[in-house]
């Protein structure tokens, strides 16, 4: 009786099996664990066959089988659970691609996704060096999000751009929160960092002159277009045809940077000179063989490769004398004695790295800043700027009203044409000629003591520049 109350083990191959009597009836069945894995050591069988005939010991036939029947159901629900613990085990490497292929994503645009798979990259690379063990989301720990932290810092990223990974990630395992099993997110823990922002300056008059000078015929245009729109560098390189009206002279256009926001439309007068670049532009088109972008080929490789156009842009300020970045930090154009740029021998400008980590203050968007600029020079009213640039800050919108489009057209009309900015600044024709290199440096030497004398060494001066003057 005690036998048949409490069953006997027996074993089959590597596996124990348990049987027992109840009701009448005898019963075999292989012991497994809340796995569902086949039990194989005498001591977990043994453990087994107790808590399967516990329930028999008890006098009451109904509550025995009652009993029965909830331990054959606790053991399915553990048996599911552990199985969608084994499901939601989603590998680290896949989870990128499981982030682009979910519904509950943002709707973020191309250039974006790209910039984000980059710092997911990053990440993953970090992973697989540092903590090969871990090869499930759901097994990155706020100790391993702290110390991924730490070597963003430890790498010199600004806080901008630290605060964009730790963002990324955050969205990413949020995003990936029910598919990976993750009880809770490690990268909303982490603090962002103070950021300070850094504005781009624009340019001086004889900076453009020297850019427009010298531009090829591509970047002429693309750089009339932020000169005189103060548009973005994405939304000048594929302004479409479509969006230029060439009969009223306007540009009507949807920002890249708020169209899948509010989605509202700039309206942008154009400069007479830049209607009559494009003009000429779309005159030299065949018949019926329009393109979609304005600059065809410079669209396409900015939707490829941003960073082949910016690269471009940057490498033409520097053959100008115009360096990138702050002064020392980043690279840093090197000089002669007399202040002009070293070129190598293909003409291109040589550069230093100082060793500490740039700080781009030159860049495309100093167009627009140099839009705003002249249009203060021009004495044009805040309200018709904001109109034209688009803000996209609530708190500045509110400070304007709207501006009529002959406002905005008389406004940007009344704007230097290309070739003409120096003129606005004529105390700066000389350093401007001493900029372009268009004086000898005998005759720069000249300048710099005309630019030095006063009436006391005068007398000294003049013998000094008579002298250079027949100095061959």
């Amino acid at each position: 009786m005690s036998r048949h109350r409490t069953g006997y083990l027996f074993k089959r191959g590597d596996t124990y099996y348990l049987e027992y009597m109840i009701t009448g009836k005898r019963v075999k069945r292989a012991l497994k664990d809340v796995a569902g894995n086949p039990i194989t050591t005498l001591k977990d069988a043994r453990t087994r066959q107790t808590e399967l005939m516990g329930p028999l010991l008890v006098s009451n036939k109904e509550e025995t089988l009652r009993e029965i029947t909830n331990q054959l159901n606790d053991v399915a629900e553990q048996r599911q659970s552990v199985e969608g613990a084994v499901q939601k085990s989603l590998e680290i490497d896949r989870a990128w691609d499981e982030y682009l292929a979910s519904s509950k994503r943002p709707d973020t645009g191309a250039e974006t996704l790209r910039q984000y798979s980059f710092q997911f990259g990053r990440f993953l690379q970090w992973v697989k060096k540092n903590h090969p063990e871990v090869v499930a989301v759901r097994h990155v720990t706020l100790m391993i999000a702290e110390a991924y932290v730490r070597d963003l810092k430890e790498s010199g990223f600004s806080a901008g751009t630290f605060n964009k990974h730790r963002n990324l990630l955050s969205l990413v395992f949020r995003v990936l929160k029910e598919k990976t099993g993750l009880t809770s997110n490690p990268w909303e823990d982490i603090t962002r960092r103070k950021e300070t922002q850094q504005s781009r300056r624009e340019f001086t008059a004889e900076e453009l002159e020297r850019i427009i000078h010298t531009a090829p015929a591509d970047l002429r245009v693309l750089f009339a277009l932020g000169i005189y729109t103060g548009m973005r560098l994405g939304d000048c390189c594929t302004l479409r045809w479509a969006e230029v009206d060439l009969l009223r002279g306007i540009i009507i256009r949807v920002p890249l940077k708020t169209i899948r926001g509010r989605a509202k439309p700039i309206h942008v007068p154009m400069h007479p000179q830049l209607t009559s670049m494009l003009h000429e532009l779309h005159r030299s088109l065949k018949l019926r063989m329009i393109p979609e972008y304005v600059l065809p080929k410079t669209a396409g490789t900015y939707i490829q490769k941003r960073d082949i156009i910016t690269d471009r842009i940057q490498r033409h300020f520097l053959n100008n004398g115009i360096d990138i970045h702050k002064k020392g930090t980043g690279y840093q154009i090197k000089r002669d004695k007399e202040g002009l740029p070293v070129k190598n021998s293909n003409g291109n400008v040589e550069v230093r790295y100082t060793g500490k980590r740039a700080i781009i203050e030159v860049g495309f968007h100093s167009f627009r800043h140099t839009f705003v600029s002249l249009c203060s020079e021009a004495k044009i009213s805040p309200a018709v700027v904001q109109n034209l640039v688009g803000h996209s800050n609530p708190a500045m919108t509110r400070h304007y009203t709207h501006v009529g489009d002959l406002a905005a057209s008389q406004a940007v009309a009344a704007l230097p044409a290309l070739g003409e900015f120096g003129i606005k600044r004529k105390k700066n024709v000389i350093n401007s000629a001493i900029a372009t290199s268009e004086l000898s440096i005998r005759d720069r030497k000249i300048v710099t003591i005309l630019k030095k004398s006063t009436a006391k060494t005068w007398v000294a001066d003049k013998d000094q520049i008579l002298e250079l003057i027949h100095s061959r």
